[in-house]
């Protein structure tokens, strides 16, 4: 994407250690025209990704040019100065990306403040923060992974993940290469030698870290650097291997070329947005790009015509898309975000020509700020100038994020913000509302004629804003298993001093009643040992890729196995179970097999047998109700209708808990079954807030201050179960 400021080659003085680096100010323009390649594939799926499923490779053909590009740069100077000048390679960076990036994370605090959720300000303002610091991909990468995150949009500044990637490499690259370079005595060979060695070791340690978390964790391993790092460091390769293929002949070069675009081409046509990426997968455009490049790189002496691919790659069009596509790659995004929101339900090609339009000020951006900038004499004659215009530009781009992250602070009025504090198992006083009352027979049953009728509240607990942070301790306790863990380690709760244990097991939706369960367990003199597991069941069945982002997510079964051998050994009082899912693989080695609620049931009942084998009782706790609602999430549409709160309700889907039910009746006295879904939901309808608290952090996750309301409620039914 961003590139480097000379891609070139033919000098015919080239000293043998520079073979095939490039020495000119001669463009490579075929590897201007992979660059226009590469980002069409990435704006149409961006547009209209069932056109291209698998266009998001174009960002690992851009890994492969920089690390290619950049490594040529930096060797270069090696090869004939016998340093690297740091502060000089940095601030050709500076000039070159920063100004643009200032411009685009302006736009993209207008775009958020302007016609995006105001739920979402908070929240992407701190990602334009990050963007502008060049660490969003570690962001994106904890939100990918993070329960707390649902409901979360798209970002308009998510795309600056790649790029994050790339100025990270930018920062350590020329480090590595400069230890090297002191390291290895003064002789150009045996550097060259000693670099390939240790780039060779970075891409086998990368390589195997892809390969080995895209298979337990995906969602983390799409973004994080590690993963990304060899498919610079192979590029890198390439520009020290040059000398390698100088002699190659031109059928060999032109059935390179034609075969990596076959590779590329192949990809991005086939690939989907639910494999498992990068890892090993992520070989193919890699090495198809590799091989475009290295075909197209010509010995000055040798005589060679360029083969039919580079003669169509550096056809004018292409090279001048080549030359546009960092600034139009930082711009499509954005431009796709706005239109989104302001036309949501508009069709494919509306939004590509949207994308399309975005070349406009991904021009003008590259005309009247990025060349000015970049060539300016005063910027390339003074590094440290250029330094500084470029530390300004993050410190205005991060500013604005700022802005965005605070503007419902200074603009939103008191009353719609909650200033009491949480009090677990209460109602706000402020409220207005009622809390649950006692009666002769437990506690008072809702009224949901007048909960429907209420149109607003002066508080709301918590604040809509805040409710994606509304969670249990078990969210940053450290105790609850995420996609790659498969430890049984419980979270505690209630009395621990007890001489009563009961243990709780599932996932999110079980884990979100901890506060409930907290205060109902102390209440009854319990010791709660918490098993909780980012979406996992207690249950052996195979779960479904395509519902956890995880392409084989076989910690499930093996984490369910391990917490009945330890409940086994510990005899509670009972287990308590809950899940969302209430359907698994039909055939567990096929990721592509119809999902059965047999095969749920039968891994879910298997491990129930162990436990009743061993004489603890099982308790169902039925799921929660969810449902569709005209936004996102319960809590945006809350903030966005402080005074019409009606809207904001939505028809009840108990679809998993009844299936639960069933599965109890079927199961015999051995487990018994309970839940708590009439004090959220009326028979018809699910409100959004209900006694001044807000009910969903989603459309399908309890806050965990509404959850904690209900323990009163909850320790009448564990009760029944002692």
């Amino acid at each position: 994407m961003s590139g480097v400021d000379q891609a070139t080659t033919r000098n015919r003085s080239q000293p043998p250690e520079l073979a095939g680096i490039e020495t000119t100010t001669t463009k490579r323009l075929d590897i201007e025209g992979l660059r226009a390649l590469a980002i069409v594939l990435v704006v149409v799926y961006h547009a209209v990704n069932s056109w291209l499923p698998g266009g998001f490779t174009g960002v690992d053909v851009f890994f492969v040019i920089s690390g290619f590009l950049i490594t040529g740069q930096i060797w270069r100077e090696v090869a004939t100065t016998g340093r690297i000048r740091l502060a000089r390679f940095w601030s050709r960076r500076a000039k070159r990306l920063l100004p643009a990036t200032m411009v685009v994370l302006l736009f993209c605090s207008a775009v958020t403040l302007s016609a995006l959720a105001i739920t979402q300000r908070t929240t992407f303002g701190g990602d334009i923060v990050s963007a502008a610091l060049y660490l969003v991909n570690w962001r994106l990468a904890g939100r990918a992974v993070n329960y707390a995150a649902e409901g979360t949009g798209l970002s308009p500044v998510q795309h600056f993940w790649s790029l994050a990637v790339e100025e990270q490499f930018y920062i350590l690259w020329p480090l590595l290469v400069s230890l090297v370079v002191l390291i290895v005595a003064h002789q150009v060979g045996r550097r060259r030698i000693a670099l390939i060695v240790a780039i060779s070791l970075v891409v086998i340690v990368s390589l195997a870290w892809s390969i080995q978390l895209t298979s337990s964790n995906q969602p983390m391993a799409f973004f994080v650097t590690q993963t990304r790092l060899w498919e610079l460091g192979l590029g890198a390769l390439g520009a020290l291997a040059l000398p390698l293929v100088a002699r190659l002949k031109a059928t060999i070069r032109a059935v390179m070329a034609a075969s990596g675009v076959g590779l590329v081409a192949l990809t991005a046509v086939v690939a989907r947005e639910n494999v498992a990426w990068p890892g090993y997968q992520a070989l193919l455009p890699c090495l198809g790009t590799l091989a475009i490049i290295l075909a197209g790189s010509y010995p000055p002496d040798s005589g060679l015509r360029p083969h039919p691919v580079a003669r169509v790659l550096a056809i004018r069009p292409m090279a001048w898309l080549g030359a546009l596509s960092y600034s139009w790659y930082l711009w499509h995004w954005p431009a796709l975000i706005w239109a989104r929101a302001l036309w949501p339900n508009q069709t494919g090609p509306v939004y590509l020509a949207v994308a399309v339009a975005s070349l406009l000020p991904a021009y003008l951006t590259h005309r009247f700020v990025e060349n000015p900038i970049r060539y300016g004499p005063i910027f390339t004659r003074r590094p440290m100038v250029a330094l500084a215009v470029g530390g300004l530009c993050t410190a205005i781009g991060a500013s604005a994020g700022l802005v965005v992250y605070q503007f419902n602070h200074w603009t939103r009025p008191v009353a719609q913000r909650s200033a009491d504090p949480v009090i677990e198992g209460q109602a706000s006083p402020s409220a207005g509302q009622p809390t649950l009352g006692a009666t002769p027979s437990g506690v008072a049953p809702r009224d949901w004629q007048a909960i429907s009728a209420i149109s607003s509240y002066p508080v709301i607990r918590p604040d809509p804003l805040e409710a994606q942070d509304d969670l249990p301790e078990s969210y940053t306790s450290g105790c609850r298993q995420e996609y790659d863990h498969a430890e049984p380690g419980p979270c505690l709760a209630g009395d621990q001093e007890a001489d009563t244990t009961i243990a709780v097991v599932g996932d999110s939706y079980i884990e979100q009643w901890e506060p409930a369960l907290d205060l109902a367990a102390k209440g009854l003199g319990l010791r709660v040992l918490g098993y909780y597991k980012t979406g996992c069941p207690l249950s052996v069945a195979a779960i479904d890729a395509r519902q956890t982002q995880v392409e084989a997510y076989a910690t499930c079964p093996v984490w369910a196995r391990a917490v009945v051998r330890e409940l086994i050994d510990l005899k509670p009082a009972f287990v308590l179970v809950s899940q969302r899912l209430s359907e698994a693989l039909s055939d567990p080695s096929d990721p592509a097999s119809p999902l059965s609620q047999t095969a749920m049931a039968e891994g879910v009942t298997e491990l129930w047998r162990q436990l009743e084998a061993a004489g603890i009782p099982i308790v169902v706790f039925g799921r929660n109700p969810d449902g569709a609602l005209a936004y996102d999430t319960v809590y945006e549409c809350v903030a966005q209708r402080v005074d019409s709160l009606g809207d904001c309700a939505f028809e009840p889907d108990t679809s998993t808990a009844r299936w639960q039910k069933e599965l109890v009746a079927e199961f015999g006295p051995g487990a018994s079954y309970f839940d708590l879904n009439d004090w959220i939901c009326s028979p018809t309808l699910c409100p959004a807030v209900i006694d001044g608290l807000l009910v969903y952090r989603g459309t399908t996750h309890l806050t965990a201050t509404f959850a904690a309301s209900l323990a009163p409620v909850l320790e009448l039914e564990l009760a029944k179960h002692l």
